[in-house]
């Protein structure tokens, strides 16, 4: 059940991770929060096993498609979305398996998991 499912976000955006955080866990989504690729894959080893992965691509903390690339090594079956400034990174995202790319800036009603 999607309720129920753990969500990782992945940014440092003050504003987009409150806008994330609170639609998620308004919906009932259990919600870990992380400003780095290094900070998400740690929690990862360390047992967290997200359902969905929402990553920003521009995080100027990490590089967004290494995380990506490593989630989906460790977790292929994880759902991503990406979500980037650049449309470079959100196809390249796609190539390595995001399901979902929102390009900034996005509005509330594209963002509906």
């Amino acid at each position: 059940m999607l309720s129920a499912a753990q969500v990782l976000v992945i940014a440092n955006e003050p504003e987009l991770l409150s806008h994330v955080y609170t639609s998620l866990t308004l919906e009932g989504r259990r919600v870990t929060t992380v400003e780095s690729g290094s900070d998400a894959l740690q929690q990862v080893q360390e047992g967290l096993d997200p359902y969905l992965v929402f990553v920003d691509l521009d995080n100027s903390v990490c590089d967004g498609l290494h995380t990506l690339q490593q989630l989906k090594l460790t977790h292929p079956r994880c759902k991503v979305i990406a979500v980037s400034g650049d449309a470079r990174h959100a196809v390249e995202a796609m190539r390595m398996g995001s399901q979902e790319c929102l390009v900034k800036p996005f509005s509330k009603s594209e963002f509906e998991v």
